[in-house]
Protein backbone atom coordinates (compact mmCIF):
# COMPACT_ATOMS: atom_id res chain seq x y z
CA UNK A 1 0.00 0.00 0.00
CA UNK A 2 1.55 3.21 -1.20
CA UNK A 3 0.53 6.67 0.02
CA UNK A 4 -1.76 8.65 -2.27
CA UNK A 5 0.02 10.58 -5.02
CA UNK A 6 3.14 8.40 -4.84
CA UNK A 7 4.98 8.63 -8.17
CA UNK A 8 5.57 5.09 -9.37
CA UNK A 9 7.86 3.97 -12.18
CA UNK A 10 8.33 0.64 -13.89
CA UNK A 11 11.08 -0.14 -16.37
CA UNK A 12 10.46 -2.96 -18.82
CA UNK A 13 12.73 -4.83 -21.18
CA UNK A 14 11.92 -6.77 -24.33
CA UNK A 15 10.87 -10.18 -22.94
CA UNK A 16 13.09 -12.19 -25.26
CA UNK A 17 16.16 -10.11 -24.41
CA UNK A 18 15.32 -10.16 -20.70
CA UNK A 19 14.91 -13.96 -20.69
CA UNK A 20 18.19 -14.53 -22.51
CA UNK A 21 19.92 -12.09 -20.17
CA UNK A 22 18.55 -14.00 -17.19
CA UNK A 23 19.95 -17.24 -18.61
CA UNK A 24 23.35 -15.61 -19.20
CA UNK A 25 23.28 -14.18 -15.67
CA UNK A 26 22.63 -17.62 -14.16
CA UNK A 27 25.57 -18.93 -16.19
CA UNK A 28 27.72 -16.15 -14.75
CA UNK A 29 26.59 -17.04 -11.23
CA UNK A 30 27.19 -20.76 -11.64
CA UNK A 31 30.37 -20.84 -13.72
CA UNK A 32 32.33 -17.61 -13.21
CA UNK A 33 34.74 -17.86 -10.27
CA UNK A 34 34.55 -14.07 -9.76
CA UNK A 35 30.77 -14.12 -9.29
CA UNK A 36 30.73 -14.46 -5.46
CA UNK A 37 32.87 -11.33 -5.12
CA UNK A 38 31.18 -9.33 -7.89
CA UNK A 39 27.50 -9.94 -7.19
CA UNK A 40 26.04 -9.01 -3.80
CA UNK A 41 23.10 -11.35 -4.50
CA UNK A 42 25.31 -14.30 -5.42
CA UNK A 43 24.11 -16.60 -2.63
CA UNK A 44 20.42 -16.30 -3.56
CA UNK A 45 21.14 -16.41 -7.29
CA UNK A 46 23.46 -19.39 -6.89
CA UNK A 47 20.59 -21.49 -5.53
CA UNK A 48 18.53 -20.56 -8.61
CA UNK A 49 21.42 -21.28 -10.93
CA UNK A 50 21.98 -24.70 -9.37
CA UNK A 51 18.30 -25.55 -9.76
CA UNK A 52 17.69 -24.13 -13.24
CA UNK A 53 21.03 -25.07 -14.82
CA UNK A 54 21.14 -28.66 -13.60
CA UNK A 55 20.97 -29.86 -17.21
CA UNK A 56 23.42 -29.03 -19.95
CA UNK A 57 21.23 -27.38 -22.58
CA UNK A 58 18.97 -24.39 -23.00
CA UNK A 59 16.05 -26.83 -23.43
CA UNK A 60 16.95 -28.28 -20.01
CA UNK A 61 16.84 -24.75 -18.60
CA UNK A 62 13.41 -24.18 -20.16
CA UNK A 63 12.20 -27.47 -18.68
CA UNK A 64 13.41 -26.48 -15.20
CA UNK A 65 12.77 -22.75 -14.93
CA UNK A 66 9.72 -21.48 -13.08
CA UNK A 67 7.28 -19.73 -15.40
CA UNK A 68 7.21 -16.89 -12.84
CA UNK A 69 10.99 -16.46 -13.15
CA UNK A 70 10.70 -16.66 -16.93
CA UNK A 71 8.03 -13.93 -17.06
CA UNK A 72 8.66 -11.68 -14.04
CA UNK A 73 7.53 -8.50 -15.78
CA UNK A 74 4.06 -9.96 -16.33
CA UNK A 75 4.07 -11.59 -12.88
CA UNK A 76 4.90 -8.25 -11.25
CA UNK A 77 1.51 -6.94 -12.37
CA UNK A 78 -0.53 -10.17 -12.26
CA UNK A 79 0.22 -13.09 -9.93
CA UNK A 80 -1.93 -15.27 -12.22
CA UNK A 81 0.00 -14.10 -15.34
CA UNK A 82 -3.20 -12.65 -16.78
CA UNK A 83 -2.38 -10.10 -19.48
CA UNK A 84 -5.56 -8.02 -19.04
CA UNK A 85 -5.11 -7.82 -15.27
CA UNK A 86 -1.45 -6.91 -15.70
CA UNK A 87 -2.30 -4.15 -18.17
CA UNK A 88 -4.89 -2.73 -15.76
CA UNK A 89 -2.43 -2.79 -12.87
CA UNK A 90 0.44 -1.36 -14.90
CA UNK A 91 -1.78 1.49 -16.01
CA UNK A 92 -1.67 2.73 -12.40
CA UNK A 93 2.05 3.50 -12.75
CA UNK A 94 2.96 7.14 -13.14
CA UNK A 95 5.62 6.30 -15.71
CA UNK A 96 6.28 3.26 -17.85
CA UNK A 97 9.82 3.23 -19.19
CA UNK A 98 11.54 0.84 -21.59
CA UNK A 99 15.20 -0.16 -21.67
CA UNK A 100 15.46 0.50 -25.41
CA UNK A 101 14.47 4.13 -24.86
CA UNK A 102 15.61 4.48 -21.26
CA UNK A 103 17.74 7.60 -21.66
CA UNK A 104 15.03 9.81 -23.22
CA UNK A 105 12.36 8.22 -20.98
CA UNK A 106 14.41 9.07 -17.90
CA UNK A 107 14.91 12.62 -19.20
CA UNK A 108 11.13 12.98 -19.48
CA UNK A 109 10.63 11.78 -15.90
CA UNK A 110 13.45 14.05 -14.74
CA UNK A 111 11.69 17.08 -16.25
CA UNK A 112 8.29 16.02 -14.91
CA UNK A 113 9.62 15.73 -11.36
CA UNK A 114 12.08 18.60 -11.62
CA UNK A 115 14.88 16.27 -10.50
CA UNK A 116 18.34 15.79 -11.93
CA UNK A 117 18.06 12.05 -12.60
CA UNK A 118 21.10 10.36 -14.12
CA UNK A 119 21.75 6.89 -15.50
CA UNK A 120 24.00 4.76 -13.34
CA UNK A 121 25.01 1.24 -14.34
CA UNK A 122 25.91 -0.45 -11.08
CA UNK A 123 25.69 -4.10 -12.08
CA UNK A 124 26.88 -5.69 -15.30
CA UNK A 125 27.61 -9.39 -15.35
CA UNK A 126 28.54 -11.39 -18.36
CA UNK A 127 29.45 -15.03 -18.39
CA UNK A 128 32.88 -15.84 -19.82
CA UNK A 129 31.25 -18.84 -21.41
CA UNK A 130 29.89 -18.20 -24.90
CA UNK A 131 26.19 -19.02 -24.95
CA UNK A 132 24.59 -19.88 -28.25
CA UNK A 133 20.87 -20.42 -28.62
CA UNK A 134 19.58 -22.37 -31.60
CA UNK A 135 16.61 -21.11 -33.59
CA UNK A 136 14.60 -24.07 -32.23
CA UNK A 137 15.45 -23.07 -28.64
CA UNK A 138 14.64 -19.43 -29.33
CA UNK A 139 11.31 -20.40 -30.88
CA UNK A 140 10.43 -22.51 -27.83
CA UNK A 141 11.35 -19.64 -25.52
CA UNK A 142 9.21 -17.21 -27.53
CA UNK A 143 6.25 -19.57 -27.22
CA UNK A 144 6.78 -19.86 -23.45
CA UNK A 145 6.93 -16.09 -22.93
CA UNK A 146 4.15 -15.27 -25.38
CA UNK A 147 1.91 -13.69 -22.71
CA UNK A 148 4.68 -11.47 -21.38
CA UNK A 149 5.50 -10.42 -24.93
CA UNK A 150 1.84 -9.55 -25.53
CA UNK A 151 1.76 -7.56 -22.27
CA UNK A 152 4.98 -5.75 -23.19
CA UNK A 153 3.87 -4.95 -26.74
CA UNK A 154 0.54 -3.54 -25.56
CA UNK A 155 2.24 -1.37 -22.95
CA UNK A 156 4.84 -0.25 -25.48
CA UNK A 157 2.00 0.93 -27.72
CA UNK A 158 0.50 3.02 -24.92
CA UNK A 159 3.66 4.56 -23.47
CA UNK A 160 2.65 7.05 -20.86
CA UNK A 161 3.84 9.49 -18.28
CA UNK A 162 1.53 11.17 -15.82
CA UNK A 163 1.81 13.15 -12.62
Amino acid sequence: CLPDKTFTITVLRTPLERSLSYYRYLHFIKYDSTAPARDPFWKEAHEEAQRYLAGSSFHDFLDAVSIYDLMPQLYMFSSSLNVSEALDNASNCSAILFTESFEPDLATVSKMLNLDLKISNQRNFMSKQKINITSDEQERLQEMIENETLFYDKLKGTRKFRL
